[in-house]
């Protein structure tokens, strides 16, 4: 009996531990699914994290460093996105967490890096921003838009301004150009206006009247004396003064052969004076006279007007002087009719002398 009761309570005792272990393996069954139901999702919204950390990891590694000086690159600071598992395991979560951990330090540090850089450059940004208030305060704008607009219209009158340079230079050279011309020139326009200051008042007209005056009486002094034999002669102010005693006689005070002399000296120097000048005088026509002359004194003007005539001028005289007819050998004969008027008839030598024969009916006389 004690083996029955201890061979049943063994048995009890089995199945007793079976039903333990049965509970047990089903305790732990849901147990087991608990926890990795809560691991599952504790493991999503880890690799949803990973993932954006990842992205943040490249994203910083990505971006340009600053400029220098300021903190080191983002990417210095980091890990490579490969260091971080696609997806996380339950055997793997140790790691994954010491690699999260790990990760999310350094995300925290790249964040802390662009917190730095972000306060730098909003503080360049803040500066930057001054100098504009200050430079358009300087220009008198308002705006960075108003600024540009007269940037613009300042460079428009930039342009403008070196096209009148331009010019300016051109014009400079021009004017020295002329200022070298007007150097070259001031002697010459001195001299114009002492010509002017003579001219004024007739100043230099008279010089020249004066000149060619005492010219013409030094020529007709020549030429009276030698009409005259040396009796008579010019002086200035065109008196006649007497060779012999020195007396000077006003025109008015000669007689009327002396005054004839006087007039075909001055009419014959003229003449003279005119060729000297490069001037052309070719013909003298003396008009009466001949009757106030002696003989003598009527030699000798014809005489002086033949040579005159011998030097190439033609000379006329107007007379009714039988001895001019017979000295002249080209005669025009002048009638006068009543009805007709007056005539002029070239002569022939026959009627040159028929009218020397015959000087009574031509109106000729001796003296």
């Amino acid at each position: 009996d004690s083996l029955d009761a201890i061979d049943h309570e063994r048995t009890s005792s089995d199945a007793t531990r079976v039903r333990l272990a049965t509970a047990i393996a089903e305790i732990e069954a849901e147990a087991r699914h608990e926890v990795t139901r809560a691991a599952d999702t504790a493991l999503a919204a880890l690799n949803d994290r990973l993932g954006r950390v990842r992205e943040a990891v490249r994203a910083a590694l990505d971006a340009p460093p600053p400029e220098p000086p300021g903190p080191a690159p983002l990417g210095s600071a980091l890990v490579e996105p490969e260091a971080l598992p696609p997806t996380a395991r339950t055997a793997d979560l140790p790691a994954i967490i010491a690699a999260a951990a790990h990760a999310s330090a350094i995300a925290d540090g790249a964040l802390d890096a662009v917190r730095v850089t972000a306060t730098r450059v909003g503080r360049e940004h803040h500066h930057l921003s001054d100098e504009l208030r200050t430079t358009l305060a300087e220009v008198g704008c308002d705006t960075l838009a108003q600024l540009h607009t007269e940037a613009g219209r300042a460079v428009e009158q930039a342009t403008a301004a070196a096209v009148r340079a331009d010019r300016a230079e051109e014009a400079v050279a021009a004017g020295e150009r002329l200022d070298a011309f007007l150097a070259a020139a001031r002697p010459f326009l001195a001299n114009l206006e002492v010509l002017a200051v003579a001219l004024r008042d007739r100043h230099f007209v008279g010089h020249l009247v004066k000149a060619r005056e005492a010219e013409l009486i030094a020529e007709a002094n020549r030429r009276l004396r030698s009409i005259t034999k040396e009796r008579f002669g010019f002086v200035s102010d065109f008196g006649v003064v007497s060779v012999g005693s020195g007396e000077v006689r006003s025109p008015d005070a000669l007689s009327g052969g002396e005054r004839f002399q006087a007039a075909l000296a001055l009419a014959l120097s003229l003449v003279e004076i005119a060729s000297r000048g490069h001037g052309r005088l070719d013909a003298v026509f003396v008009d009466e006279g001949f009757g106030s002359l002696d003989a003598s004194a009527l030699d000798a003007a014809l005489d002086t007007l033949g040579a005159v005539a011998g030097g190439g001028k033609m000379v006329g005289l107007i007379s009714h002087l039988k001895p001019v007819a017979e000295y002249v050998e080209t005669v025009m004969l002048v009638t006068k009719s009543d009805v007709l008027g007056s005539t002029i008839s070239l002569l022939d030598p026959d009627g040159r002398e028929r009218m020397l024969a015959d000087d009574i009916r031509s109106g000729l006389t001796s003296g």
